[in-house]
Order: C-alpha cells, then sequence, then structure tokens
C-alpha cells in the first residue's frame, strides 16, 4: 500500500537544502581521502597518521587498492608502523589493507555493553572448563583455510589463554551494509578452522541523516583561526539546537548471534528508533545464549543456567544517546574547520 505524503514548499526546499548538504559534507570527506592517497605510491609511504586522519575522514570502512601488497610487505610495514595499530586488516586474497570504520557514540557504547557480556561469558566458560580465557579486544588475528594469510581485528573477543583464535568476536556496524556485516561473521567462522564458535553481529543503520549546506554556523573567516575546537564545537552545537536542526536521522538496529554449528539467530530485526519515536522496551527480551554452543557436550547449561544476552540494555542506551551522538559529530565539524585553517 502506497500512501501520498503532501509537503510545503518550503519544508521541501529545507529538507533539500539538508540533502544536498549532507551530499556536500561527503564529497569534502572523499576529496580530503584522495589529497592523503595521491601523495601515498607504496605501502612504505603509509604512515600511521595516514591511517589515523584516513579512518577520521572517512566514516565507512576503506579499501586501499591503490596498489598490490604482498603477505611480506605488510609484515614488514606492520614492523615499521607498529603491530599495536588499530583498525586495519589485512586481505591476503585481493592483495590490500582495508581500514575498519571509525568508532563512533553508537559503535563504542553497543561494544562496551557487549564487552561486559564477555565478561560473564569469561567467568561461566573459566569456571565450567577450567581453562582460563582472556578479554581480548581488537587483537589482530591471522585467518586459514580459504583467507589463510588474512587478518581480522574484532571490536572485542573472549580468546583461551593459548588459543590462536578467539572463541568468542563481536563486530559492530553502523556505517557501512549489512552484507560486509555478514561477510565479517563468515570470515571469522571459516577463517578459524571451526575455533570461534559465535560472532556477536550488531548493525545499526542510520537513514534521512540531516544536515546543512552551512560551514560557517554565524560566524566569521576570522573568528575560526582564533577559536578553540572545544569553543567551536559547543557553538555549533548551539547553533544546530537554535534552528530545532537535529544531527542524527532514523535508526534500525539489529542483533544476530551466529554460532560456528550453523546455528543463526535474528534477535532484534531493524528496530526502528528516532528522536520522539522510541521502541517501547516492554517489547524487548533479553535473549538466552547458546552455552552449548560454546561448550559442546554441556547441553545441560542451556537449562540449568542460562546467560543472557542484554538486548533491552542495548536498545535503551542506544536510544537514549542522540545528543551523544550530536555532540560528537558537531565536535567532527569543528575539528575539519580547524584543520582547513591549519593546512592554509
Amino acid at each position: 500500500m502506497y500512501y501520498a505524503v503532501v509537503v510545503s514548499k518550503e519544508a521541501s526546499k529545507h529538507q533539500q537544502r539538508c540533502i544536498n548538504g549532507y551530499q556536500h559534507g561527503k564529497d569534502q570527506a572523499q576529496d580530503q581521502i584522495e589529497r592523503i592517497l595521491d601523495r601515498i605510491h607504496s605501502l612504505d609511504d603509509l604512515s600511521a597518521n595516514d591511517i589515523t586522519e584516513l579512518r577520521r575522514i572517512s566514516e565507512h570502512s576503506l579499501v586501499l587498492d591503490k596498489f598490490k601488497i604482498s603477505p611480506t610487505e605488510y609484515r614488514n610495514w606492520l614492523d615499521t608502523v607498529g603491530n599495536d595499530i588499530r583498525g586495519v586488516e589485512y586481505d591476503a586474497q585481493k592483495a590490500c589493507l582495508v581500514l575498519k570504520e571509525r568508532p563512533g557514540w553508537m559503535h563504542g557504547t553497543a561494544a562496551g555493553i557487549v564487552y561486559g557480556l564477555l565478561f560473564s561469558l569469561q567467568y561461566r566458560l573459566e569456571s565450567t572448563t577450567g581453562i582460563r580465557y582472556l578479554s581480548t579486544g581488537s587483537i589482530v588475528c591471522s585467518l586459514d583455510n580459504k583467507f589463510s594469510g588474512s587478518t581480522k581485528q574484532a571490536d572485542a573477543s573472549l580468546r583461551g589463554l593459548y588459543s590462536k583464535w578467539p572463541i568468542i568476536v563481536l563486530e559492530v556496524n553502523t556505517c557501512d551494509s549489512t552484507r560486509k556485516l555478514f561477510e565479517d561473521a563468515r570470515r571469522w567462522l571459516e577463517g578459524s578452522d571451526g575455533n570461534t564458535k559465535l560472532v556477536i553481529l550488531v548493525d545499526v543503520q542510520e537513514k534521512e541523516r540531516r544536515s546543512t549546506s552551512t560551514d560557517s554556523w554565524g560566524l566569521s573567516e576570522l573568528d575560526f583561526p582564533k577559536i578553540s575546537h572545544r569553543r567551536l564545537s559547543e557553538h555549533i552545537t548551539q547553533w544546530y539546537q537554535s534552528r530545532r536542526i537535529r544531527l542524527v536521522g532514523n535508526f534500525a538496529l539489529s542483533v544476530h548471534l551466529w554460532y560456528s554449528d550453523g546455528n543463526r539467530q535474528c534477535i532484534l530485526n531493524k528496530a526502528v528508533f528516532a528522536p520522539g519515536n522510541l521502541i517501547d522496551l516492554a517489547t524487548i527480551k533479553d535473549i538466552p545464549l547458546r552455552l552449548s554452543g560454546l561448550m559442546p557436550g554441556r547441553e545441560h547449561l542451556d537449562r540449568d543456567e542460562p546467560l543472557f544476552f542484554p538486548l533491552r540494555e542495548l536498545v535503551n542506551t542506544l536510544q537514549n544517546g542522540f545528543e551523544d551522538v550530536e555532540i560528537q559529530r558537531a565536535s567532527d565539524l569543528a575539528e575539519n574547520k580547524k584543520k582547513k585553517y591549519l593546512r592554509s
């Protein structure tokens, strides 16, 4: 069924300015990315600072395929920039680097909630198996089988003390496609030779995001070199609030549990929330994890000692974070503006 929506000319013009402004911001980001990549002709030219700046500019993941990278070149480059560099994965099959999406407020908050669940799982696994487990965060893991030579970084993970791969992995997506998120899950499950037993997928898709074409916010060109980043961030936030312009759109939240035995559960499917339109928490229930999928042969644990995924806490926390997201986005706008004057 289709519904006709009548929009006033003025509202339509404002909506189009919002869309044009958002597209303008994306074009500016792409220009900045291309300027950095124009001066990088081999992996030796790519510094840790370049990685940080590329991830800051781009909200989405980035595939750096300007030149082919062999496994040896990748390992030598890691020795140079440091093995602790975050947000960089190597795709040996395509001979390129993949920069993970920059973690914003939604991303970091979702990861933090699931990280708490990992501590509960760590205690349960250790007390049941007698094996020590570690919360390993975003540690780099090498993959095997058809992904041999490639690496992955989880947003959070739990690994046995002497294990090569994590037993549980978290992947959060806030900017890329759901298809890419599912591909990340497959790489973990197939590339860990069955040792990764559970991949938790949190997918937050934003629609109809609002912005404007302005980049002055009522200030003159003489003001920007003098104002601090903090004060500019506060000014931008207040400027949008005074005009009742939201820097967030509508969100759709999905959560999936993929087990290595082929069991795949979608425990929340595209639940929509937006300012003024929140999800009724009475409709959200915590979901029991399949502990037998993590510890085969201990099916009684699912019945006698269930452990629940904190779905209600996740929904409640994310849908009450609009102001935090807007503050972060105002800070990003301020940082981009200040960097423009540092370059000039």
